[in-house]
């Protein structure tokens, strides 16, 4: 099997409607700006890959019961220093942005995402799309897409994406790069929130960067799965999370089943540590984990 990239966004749009044109069809990155549906958009980049394996799985009101379960720890009376990492498209962070803005909350929303630009080569026949660090996001070949880290069903898409990773090297890069685009993949109206110095968009990854006592809340959703990492990469993450609180501060940490059921904890930073104090859904699946690094 494979996929196929097309740069037509109303084609896109019917094909999506359809349940098995939808697994084939992907829209080609270089569209991804023009979109203005939420959905359509979260659609887009859902389906690119990090060169980390994650994907950017994202969706509208994923996290609209959570929200919820958050609001009700805060106080009307108190500032929040909010950090929402791994936030994709940055649809969630602005609904959990307009929720807390409805809910009297005084608070300041900083977001992150390593892979929230991507930058775009088109040569002939091929494209490339390129991730910060120069690794092959996703390519073109065709119109068949070259996909390095998809799952194996796409054979062709997944063996093309190596074959064409393993000719890159750092020269033909340079050469590349004075035609490079950028490509931001936030979704439009989160782009205007920052422009507008109403959202803060930072540089942080989560396994290197240490914000010592930063934040009074970190929202760390479908970033840390078992799925993704190891458990020693996990722990490395959660003490550079840990770090980054501010003494009492909160984290919600958990992520999203195929079934769309979040399954979320929230910790409580006291005297250094992370406790628990409440879950949702049985909680995250790295509740061990977290308690290792809080004994």
């Amino acid at each position: 099997m494979l996929k196929i990239i097309i740069d037509d966004i109303n084609l896109y749009k019917f094909f999506k409607k359809h349940k098995i044109s939808s697994k084939i069809f992907a829209l080609s990155v270089q569209k991804i700006e023009e979109l203005t549906d939420p959905v359509l958009h979260s659609l887009a980049v859902s389906e690119l890959q990090t060169p980390e394996s994650p994907t950017k799985q994202t969706s509208p009101s994923r996290f609209h019961d959570i929200d919820k379960e958050l609001r009700g720890f805060l106080r009307a009376d108190k500032q929040y220093k909010i950090h929402d990492m791994g936030v994709s498209n940055g649809i969630t962070s602005f609904e959990l942005y307009r929720y807390l803005k409805t809910s009297n909350i005084d608070f300041r929303l900083y977001i992150s995402d390593k892979y929230n630009r991507v930058w775009s080569f088109r040569k002939g026949p091929v494209s490339l799309c390129l991730a910060n660090d120069h690794q092959l996001v996703c390519g073109d070949l065709f119109g068949i897409a070259c996909m390095p880290s998809i799952s194996l069903k796409y054979f062709i898409s997944n063996l093309l994406g190596k074959l064409l990773q393993s000719f890159l090297t750092h020269e033909s890069i340079a050469v590349a790069e004075k035609e490079l685009k950028e490509i931001n993949l936030l979704f439009g109206p989160v782009q205007q929130l920052i422009a507008n110095g109403e959202i803060e968009c930072i540089n942080c990854d989560i396994f290197e960067t240490r914000l010592n006592a930063s934040f009074d809340i970190v929202r760390c959703m479908n970033l840390l799965n078992l799925a993704y990492f190891p458990k020693s990469k996990i722990r490395i993450a959660i003490d550079n999370v840990n770090l980054s609180l501010k003494e009492y501060g909160f984290l919600q940490i958990g992520r999203t089943l195929p079934n769309g059921v979040s399954t979320v904890s929230f910790y409580r930073k006291e005297r250094g540590s992370l406790r628990l104090i409440h879950e949702c859904n049985g909680g995250s699946e790295l509740k061990s984990l977290i308690m290792e690094k809080s004994c």
